[in-house]
């Protein structure tokens, strides 16, 4: 047995030199269509539809070769993703040639900043140098004794980190790019864990672990950051202390793992913005997203002026949120990410338009973004509005905007429907259990509300339901009226929860439920709710879909 099980590792072995080359040799003929592209501006860096052609091409031969579908579509989706990108900083490199050699970053090696750092600059030849402080590292840029700073701004389970935010008001920088990086938290020790009492790390990392170590009664300890308070307890030498940090420091230090996947939430991941003294430019193919600081004056409706200036130029906000002023109580200064490049003739008129609007205002710097719409298949855009008013209140799920794209929603209950429908041009599916969508990367929609939305009826406890930071998808009862439906929505509303999309699955008619195509064209003058109809019980649905979207319907939900 051990001779054979070496023979089948070998094997192994060989199988993965050879994957390994032949993304190697993938990575070679991106960079020859990266030059061409760089030697024709009209030419797209992203390709949607061939991404999605290559994707269903995958799906097929993975199929044909008996290996797993779903494992290696979201394989592939990596791989596009990682081409894209650095296609992407190619384009950047070619108008900065300016060339970053030091970067700074608050922490030590094996901290997540450290891993960020290697990460988004692989292939790049830098010098990485480890700062005590968020301060250290952006004084650094400014002495022109580094070249980029990596500056953590948010995180999915801790929200904004206001340290770092605060301290772009204070600095004359310039953000040029951002990266994401994954965050798997362990509990790192000498051990057992049953005996452990304290617990040290940096204090973002004990905020996004609050659930972990409340419930086993540890307390935490604050420390500079992750990979030095797993240096610290290594000195302390000591199995009633350990240390929350990821697995590299954990072996950078010759320490065991206690526990794995402590953070309180799943996919948790860190937001990080480049800092340089220099802003960049951005070529125009390449998504943005720009970032601004300014406080408004103290007087009623400022804050709602200046925002109406990013809705009247069509500006998707994907961050807004209010910091104190310092020395100037109850005042607060606004930080604001929108899409958009500088150079965008809407983002000009908007930034032109805000100073009057502000008691100060500063442009944090325009870069290629991470995380915006751009990054994933194009959405529609709405056009430049005169109204400060919308027709539709649009929920944003995933790739799309409920509201202003049509959407096609499928209801699944195995990992083989999940890829159907997937395959079929699904925009997100209705689940049971939230991890089918996850198969697919598509938002899930679930009775429990533990996915990216919830499906709801209307005898749900409405109120709670309200205070819930997820899109809603209200179900009309059979026999419930058009006003009691529109009612509970205002009931979900009027809790704090704007984001509704009123589900129309029928009323009952002779032989069974039937859509009521005239109620539903009427609906636009009542509600600014987006409507999707739900198929499933209706019969006919192909004829059903057009016939809802004639009538204005937002979309469509198909099942078995």
């Amino acid at each position: 047995m051990p001779d054979e099980l070496k023979s089948l590792r070998d094997r192994l072995d060989a199988v993965d030199r050879r994957i390994v080359e032949a993304l190697a040799e993938r990575q070679h003929v991106v960079g020859e269509v990266s030059r061409l592209k760089l030697a024709s501006a009209p030419i797209r860096i992203r390709d949607v539809d061939r991404e999605d052609a290559l994707l269903t091409r995958i799906v097929g031969l993975a199929e044909q070769a008996g290996a797993d579908p779903v494992l290696l579509a979201r394989l592939y989706r990596d791989i596009l993703a990682a081409s894209v990108h650095w296609q992407q900083q190619q384009v950047v490199a070619r108008d900065n040639p300016h060339r970053p050699k030091r970067v700074a970053y608050q922490g030590r090696p094996g901290s997540y900043s450290h891993a960020a750092a290697t990460r988004h600059f692989a292939g790049t030849p830098v010098t990485l140098e480890g700062h005590d402080s968020f301060r250290s590292m952006l004084d650094a840029v400014a002495d022109d004794r580094a070249d980029i700073a990596l500056l953590p701004v948010e995180n999915t389970t801790a929200g904004s980190i206001h340290a770092a935010m605060d301290l772009l008001a204070t600095v004359d920088l310039h953000l040029v790019g951002e990266t994401l990086q994954p965050v798997d938290h362990c509990l790192i020790g000498l051990g057992p864990l049953e005996g452990v009492r304290r617990v040290y790390s940096h204090p973002q990392a004990l905020l996004q672990c609050t659930r972990f170590l409340e419930e086993r009664g540890l307390r935490a300890e604050a420390w500079t950051d992750t990979a030095g308070a797993v240096a610290h307890i290594g000195e302390l030498n000591d199995p009633s202390v350990a240390a929350i940090a990821s697995a590299e420091a954990a072996q950078l230090h010759g320490l065991p793992i206690l526990a794995r996947g402590i953070a309180d939430q799943e996919g948790n991941t860190t937001r990080m913005v480049l800092v340089a003294r220099d802003p960049v430019d951005v070529d125009h193919r390449i998504p943005c997203k720009t970032s601004v600081l300014f406080a408004t004056r103290h007087v009623p409706g400022a804050l709602l002026a200046c925002l109406r200036v990013f809705d009247e130029h069509g500006l998707n906000l994907t961050k807004l949120e209010s910091r104190p002023r310092p020395k100037t109580p109850w005042q607060y200064r606004f930080y604001v990410d929108f899409e958009g490049n500088i150079s965008d003739p809407q983002v000009q008129e908007a930034l032109q338009a805000l100073p009057p609007l502000t008691a100060w205002i500063k442009v944090l710097g325009s870069y290629p973004s991470r995380t915006g719409a751009g990054q994933r298949a194009p959405v529609h855009r709405p056009p430049r509005r005169e109204s400060a008013r919308p027709t539709i209140d649009p929920v944003r799920l995933g790739a799309v905007t409920i509201g202003l794209e049509p959407v096609r929603i499928a209801a699944v209950s195995n990992a083989e429907e999940a890829l159907t429908s997937w395959r079929e041009g699904a925009h997100a599916l209705l689940v049971s259990d939230h991890g089918l969508a996850r198969s697919v990367d598509l938002p899930a929609i679930t009775l429990d509300g533990e996915g990216d939305a919830m499906w709801i009826s209307m005898d749900a406890p409405l109120e709670a339901v309200s205070r819930q930071d997820v899109p809603v998808f209200l179900v009309r009862a059979p026999g419930a009226s058009v006003d009691d439906w529109l009612a509970s929505a205002d009931r979900i509303r009027e809790g704090g929860n704007q984001q509704i999309v009123l589900v129309d699955a029928g009323v009952h008619g002779v032989g069974g439920r039937v859509l009521d195509l005239a109620g539903l064209a009427a609906l636009a003058s009542r509600t600014p709710c987006p409507v999707v109809v739900d198929t499933r019980d209706l019969g006919a649905p192909d004829a059903l879909e057009d016939a809802a979207r004639a009538v204005g319907a937002a979309g469509v939900v198909v099942g078995d």
